[in-house]
């Protein structure tokens, strides 16, 4: 008689358990500096934070490829 093989499910050290990482993208509207030109009516120009990223970079979730979203691994 063979011994049944019990396999347990553990928490994927990839993701964390989530199922998702970030991934993070350079921005495409400031190009990864975190701040853009705004031209004013006048024709000054002015500085400000990107509004599209943080630090430059746009995140995105994407589902862990380790575990396929299920956050758990055998």
């Amino acid at each position: 008689m063979q011994a049944k093989r019990h396999h347990f499910m553990q928490k994927c050290e990839n993701c964390g358990g989530s199922g998702s990482i970030t991934i993070g993208a350079t921005c495409h509207l400031c190009n990864g500096t975190a701040e853009v030109i705004v031209y004013e009516d006048d024709g000054s120009e002015k500085m400000l934070n990107c509004s599209n990223c943080e630090f430059g970079l746009v995140y995105t979730e994407q589902t862990c490829h380790y575990c396929h979203g299920t956050g758990k691994v055998v």
